[in-house]
Protein backbone atom coordinates (compact mmCIF):
# COMPACT_ATOMS: atom_id res chain seq x y z
CA UNK A 1 0.00 0.00 0.00
CA UNK A 2 1.31 3.79 -0.67
CA UNK A 3 -0.14 6.67 0.67
CA UNK A 4 -0.38 10.09 0.31
CA UNK A 5 -0.96 13.24 2.06
CA UNK A 6 -1.14 16.89 1.10
CA UNK A 7 1.25 18.58 3.52
CA UNK A 8 -0.70 21.88 3.13
CA UNK A 9 -4.38 20.35 4.22
CA UNK A 10 -5.38 19.81 7.54
CA UNK A 11 -7.56 17.04 8.85
CA UNK A 12 -10.11 15.45 8.76
CA UNK A 13 -9.21 14.53 5.06
CA UNK A 14 -11.72 13.18 2.38
CA UNK A 15 -10.22 9.26 1.56
CA UNK A 16 -9.45 8.59 -2.55
CA UNK A 17 -8.77 4.98 -3.17
CA UNK A 18 -6.99 4.64 -6.24
CA UNK A 19 -6.28 1.68 -8.62
CA UNK A 20 -3.62 0.47 -10.49
CA UNK A 21 -3.91 -1.29 -13.36
CA UNK A 22 -2.97 -4.98 -14.43
CA UNK A 23 1.26 -5.23 -14.14
CA UNK A 24 1.66 -1.70 -12.72
CA UNK A 25 2.72 -1.14 -9.11
CA UNK A 26 1.16 1.85 -7.28
CA UNK A 27 4.36 3.99 -6.97
CA UNK A 28 4.61 3.84 -10.56
CA UNK A 29 1.02 4.68 -11.34
CA UNK A 30 0.94 7.62 -8.95
CA UNK A 31 4.48 8.72 -10.21
CA UNK A 32 3.51 8.78 -14.04
CA UNK A 33 -0.43 9.71 -13.56
CA UNK A 34 0.52 12.49 -10.94
CA UNK A 35 -2.68 11.71 -8.71
CA UNK A 36 -1.46 13.85 -6.03
CA UNK A 37 -3.35 16.94 -7.92
CA UNK A 38 -6.26 15.44 -7.41
CA UNK A 39 -5.60 14.26 -3.75
CA UNK A 40 -4.63 18.15 -2.78
CA UNK A 41 -7.45 19.34 -4.92
CA UNK A 42 -10.30 17.74 -3.37
CA UNK A 43 -8.65 17.83 0.32
CA UNK A 44 -7.60 13.91 0.46
CA UNK A 45 -6.01 10.96 1.37
CA UNK A 46 -4.70 9.16 -1.06
CA UNK A 47 -4.62 5.28 -0.74
CA UNK A 48 -2.94 3.27 -3.64
CA UNK A 49 -3.47 -0.19 -2.75
CA UNK A 50 -1.07 -2.92 -4.31
CA UNK A 51 -3.26 -6.19 -5.68
CA UNK A 52 -1.87 -9.73 -5.44
CA UNK A 53 0.54 -10.19 -8.58
CA UNK A 54 -0.35 -6.61 -9.29
CA UNK A 55 -4.02 -7.63 -11.24
CA UNK A 56 -7.40 -7.41 -9.39
CA UNK A 57 -9.51 -10.20 -8.48
CA UNK A 58 -7.34 -11.78 -11.00
CA UNK A 59 -8.96 -10.80 -13.64
CA UNK A 60 -12.29 -12.54 -12.06
CA UNK A 61 -14.59 -9.96 -10.45
CA UNK A 62 -15.84 -13.08 -8.61
CA UNK A 63 -12.76 -13.56 -6.64
CA UNK A 64 -12.74 -9.83 -5.81
CA UNK A 65 -14.72 -10.17 -2.64
CA UNK A 66 -12.50 -13.46 -1.76
CA UNK A 67 -9.51 -11.49 -1.64
CA UNK A 68 -9.49 -7.88 -2.85
CA UNK A 69 -11.87 -6.51 -0.80
CA UNK A 70 -10.67 -7.82 2.16
CA UNK A 71 -7.31 -6.23 1.05
CA UNK A 72 -9.04 -2.60 0.85
CA UNK A 73 -11.04 -2.90 4.36
CA UNK A 74 -7.51 -3.58 5.63
CA UNK A 75 -6.10 -0.55 3.70
CA UNK A 76 -8.71 1.59 4.57
CA UNK A 77 -8.58 0.19 8.62
CA UNK A 78 -5.18 1.41 8.51
CA UNK A 79 -5.39 4.78 7.62
CA UNK A 80 -7.91 5.32 9.96
CA UNK A 81 -6.17 4.47 12.46
CA UNK A 82 -3.50 7.13 11.31
CA UNK A 83 -5.63 10.08 10.03
CA UNK A 84 -9.18 11.42 10.61
CA UNK A 85 -10.95 11.00 7.69
CA UNK A 86 -14.64 12.17 7.10
CA UNK A 87 -17.02 10.12 5.29
CA UNK A 88 -16.42 11.17 1.95
CA UNK A 89 -15.24 7.96 -0.02
CA UNK A 90 -13.63 8.67 -3.65
CA UNK A 91 -12.53 5.70 -6.06
CA UNK A 92 -10.13 5.92 -9.46
CA UNK A 93 -8.62 3.66 -11.18
CA UNK A 94 -6.82 2.75 -14.43
CA UNK A 95 -7.79 -0.23 -16.44
CA UNK A 96 -7.85 -3.42 -14.81
CA UNK A 97 -7.98 -0.55 -11.53
CA UNK A 98 -10.73 1.12 -12.66
CA UNK A 99 -13.23 -2.25 -13.79
CA UNK A 100 -12.36 -3.39 -9.48
CA UNK A 101 -13.17 0.88 -8.71
CA UNK A 102 -16.64 0.35 -10.61
CA UNK A 103 -17.14 -3.21 -9.37
CA UNK A 104 -16.32 -2.03 -5.43
CA UNK A 105 -18.13 1.10 -6.21
CA UNK A 106 -21.79 -1.21 -7.30
CA UNK A 107 -20.75 -4.05 -4.16
CA UNK A 108 -20.06 -0.96 -1.82
CA UNK A 109 -22.40 1.83 -2.56
CA UNK A 110 -23.76 3.28 0.57
CA UNK A 111 -19.91 3.77 1.34
CA UNK A 112 -19.15 5.81 -1.89
CA UNK A 113 -19.61 9.21 -2.63
CA UNK A 114 -18.11 9.02 -6.04
CA UNK A 115 -16.06 7.37 -9.03
CA UNK A 116 -14.38 8.22 -11.53
CA UNK A 117 -12.77 5.49 -13.64
CA UNK A 118 -10.40 5.89 -16.50
CA UNK A 119 -10.34 3.52 -19.13
CA UNK A 120 -12.51 0.75 -17.03
CA UNK A 121 -14.61 -1.84 -18.07
CA UNK A 122 -17.90 -3.50 -17.07
CA UNK A 123 -17.67 -7.07 -15.20
CA UNK A 124 -20.83 -7.38 -13.41
CA UNK A 125 -24.39 -5.71 -13.78
CA UNK A 126 -25.49 -2.20 -11.86
CA UNK A 127 -27.57 -2.94 -9.10
CA UNK A 128 -27.21 -0.51 -6.32
CA UNK A 129 -29.88 1.28 -3.78
CA UNK A 130 -27.57 4.40 -2.83
CA UNK A 131 -26.63 6.04 -6.26
CA UNK A 132 -23.43 8.08 -6.35
CA UNK A 133 -22.55 10.14 -9.38
CA UNK A 134 -19.87 8.79 -12.16
CA UNK A 135 -17.51 10.15 -14.30
CA UNK A 136 -16.30 7.49 -17.02
CA UNK A 137 -12.99 8.84 -18.64
CA UNK A 138 -11.32 7.00 -21.25
CA UNK A 139 -9.14 8.01 -24.58
CA UNK A 140 -10.26 8.57 -28.01
CA UNK A 141 -7.78 5.95 -29.73
CA UNK A 142 -8.30 3.18 -26.66
CA UNK A 143 -7.72 0.07 -28.56
CA UNK A 144 -8.53 -1.66 -25.72
CA UNK A 145 -11.81 0.04 -23.95
CA UNK A 146 -13.74 1.44 -27.17
CA UNK A 147 -16.94 3.91 -27.38
CA UNK A 148 -19.31 0.50 -27.21
CA UNK A 149 -17.65 -0.30 -23.70
CA UNK A 150 -18.04 3.03 -22.76
CA UNK A 151 -21.74 3.64 -23.49
CA UNK A 152 -22.56 0.59 -21.88
CA UNK A 153 -20.77 1.42 -18.75
CA UNK A 154 -22.65 4.93 -18.89
CA UNK A 155 -26.05 3.68 -19.86
CA UNK A 156 -25.53 0.88 -17.27
CA UNK A 157 -25.20 3.47 -14.58
CA UNK A 158 -27.88 5.77 -16.33
CA UNK A 159 -30.76 3.07 -15.86
CA UNK A 160 -29.93 2.51 -12.59
CA UNK A 161 -30.53 6.32 -11.80
CA UNK A 162 -26.94 7.92 -11.43
CA UNK A 163 -25.53 10.77 -12.42
CA UNK A 164 -23.09 10.04 -15.10
CA UNK A 165 -20.50 12.48 -16.95
CA UNK A 166 -17.84 11.34 -19.17
CA UNK A 167 -14.42 12.72 -20.30
CA UNK A 168 -12.48 11.48 -23.08
CA UNK A 169 -8.94 11.98 -23.96
CA UNK A 170 -6.56 12.12 -26.46
CA UNK A 171 -4.09 9.02 -26.75
CA UNK A 172 -3.95 5.26 -26.47
CA UNK A 173 -4.75 2.72 -23.48
CA UNK A 174 -3.28 4.88 -21.04
CA UNK A 175 -4.09 7.91 -18.29
CA UNK A 176 -4.13 10.78 -19.78
CA UNK A 177 -3.03 13.78 -17.11
CA UNK A 178 -5.47 15.93 -18.22
CA UNK A 179 -7.71 14.34 -16.86
CA UNK A 180 -7.01 15.25 -13.37
CA UNK A 181 -7.91 18.48 -13.22
CA UNK A 182 -11.41 17.52 -14.15
CA UNK A 183 -11.61 14.40 -11.91
CA UNK A 184 -10.71 16.59 -8.91
CA UNK A 185 -13.41 19.26 -10.29
CA UNK A 186 -15.99 16.69 -10.34
CA UNK A 187 -14.75 15.48 -6.65
CA UNK A 188 -15.03 18.37 -5.45
CA UNK A 189 -18.14 19.51 -6.33
CA UNK A 190 -19.67 16.11 -5.28
CA UNK A 191 -18.54 16.31 -1.76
Amino acid sequence: MFCYAPATVTEPLNLLLAFHGFGIRPVDYYTHTRLWAIARETRSLMVLPRAPKLNWGCLNPNKYRIADFALVEACIKCVQQKWELTDKLFLTGFSDGASFAITLAIEWNERITAIAPYAGLLQRPVVTEHKFPVLVCRNFSDPLVRQKDETRLVESFRKEGHSVTTFLGRGGHCWNRAANPVIARFFNQES
